[in-house]
């Protein structure tokens, strides 16, 4: 038996997604603390987390890997090979998909859209320049340039929706995806986030 590695695992990932309206984006930073999304994906409005956990990896994460994909992402999916498909039910809540990776991605659970997604999270997801821009498009960047990212942040949540921050987050990290892609040459390999 071949043992994949994570590489394998998310190649699988995105051949499944190919030819899907699905914008994909690599190792995704989703918390303050430099936690990432192995693959997130934005497609009709909204994101999609996938964690890859491999036959060498521990299949015991931690509630706190779950607890910030839950907050972040519309829908989640935990990606695992046949060694961890029996325990993986168990570990993730019942809105999250499962996925088996052997060496193609077959799906046992599709993911369910759920309604853990907060603002306060979504938000940190913008870069300090991001969330400046926006606060100056709105007009209400008084008393923030030159101040922290969290003092930006927090304008934003105390004068905007989460709707319209999970909307406007969207819009960045595809513009983010978008410049990454016009700096490829051709036959250079897809850049991490």
């Amino acid at each position: 038996m071949t043992v994949l590695k994570a590489s394998n695992m998310r190649q699988a990932l995105h051949q499944h997604l190919a030819g899907t309206s699905a914008r994909v984006i690599n190792d995704l930073v989703i918390s303050k603390q430099s936690d990432k999304a192995d693959v997130a994906v934005i497609q009709h409005g909204r994101l999609h987390g996938f964690e890859m956990k491999t036959d060498t990896d521990c299949i015991e994460w931690h509630r706190k890997e779950i607890f910030h994909y839950s907050t972040i992402f519309d829908s989640c999916t935990l990606v695992t090979t046949p060694k961890h498909q029996a325990s993986a039910a168990s570990l993730v809540p019942s809105w999250w998909g499962i996925y088996v990776c052997d060496p193609d991605i077959s799906v046992i659970r599709a993911a369910q859209s759920h309604s853990n997604v907060r603002a306060e999270a979504l938000v940190q997801l913008l870069r300090k320049d991001e969330a400046v821009q926006w606060l100056k498009q709105l007009g209400i960047q008084r008393g923030i340039i030159g101040r922290i990212k969290e003092a930006a942040w927090e304008r934003i949540l105390e004068t905007q929706t989460l709707e319209i921050i999970r909307s406007h987050v969207i819009r960045c990290l595809l513009s983010r995806s978008q410049r990454r892609t016009n700096r490829m040459l051709p036959g250079t390999r897809r850049l991490q986030s």
